[in-house]
């Protein structure tokens, strides 16, 4: 959401709709604080229709914040959540194919990207059907680090599989190298 430049929303009306997933809609703090990402604020060009800008959100989450206006260009998609209070991905891929988002590119942190690797796809599968990792060759100092996909540890305590099944292989892969950075390109 953060990378595309000031204008080029409008400019391109085949611009994806941005979707953030937010449990209990905090992205409605920034709202008056003016440090919304363009795509939260265009109200022209994007793709997915009338859905430009669509909040994945707990659902009773917009009724706890009845005091804080949405604008009316975005769209709020309330979702079901796990026992931890997070967005069932499954549920809110489901919601965004009925608003007519039928594909959807994740950008995020360990946590989200490992989510959906989980998330349903049946039969043990994934609802991801192919991946691009970009590896930017930082070392981060100190602390632990930031894990890609979530720990290994978390993904076998969470799903209930054993170490086995607890591994995804790519296929068709693909390695490219973007300046220093290296880009890993493969279906699942």
């Amino acid at each position: 959401l953060t990378v595309r430049r000031k204008g080029m929303l409008a400019a391109h009306s085949d611009q994806p709709a941005a979707v953030v997933i937010d449990a209990r809609l905090r992205i409605l703090d920034e709202v008056g604080r003016g440090r919304l990402p363009p795509a939260a604020t265009a109200r022209e060009g994007g793709g997915g229709g009338t859905h430009r800008f669509v909040v994945c959100c707990a659902a009773g989450s917009l009724e706890e914040r009845s005091s804080t206006p949405v604008p009316d260009h975005w769209t709020i998609l309330p979702c079901d959540t796990d026992d931890a209070g997070r967005i069932d991905l499954e549920d809110a891929l489901r919601r965004l194919r009925g608003l007519g988002i039928c594909s959807v590119m994740v950008e995020g942190g360990g946590e989200t990207l490992g989510g959906f690797l989980r998330a349903g796809g049946g039969a043990g599968g994934t609802a991801v059907d192919c991946i691009c990792v970009t590896v930017a060759l930082k070392i981060l100092r100190g602390g632990k680090g930031v894990p890609a996909f979530g720990t290994g540890e978390k993904i076998l305590a969470e799903g209930g599989v054993d170490a086995g099944e607890a591994f995804m292989h790519l296929c068709d892969t693909n390695v490219l190298c973007l300046g220093s950075d290296i880009i890993v390109l493969g279906m699942m």
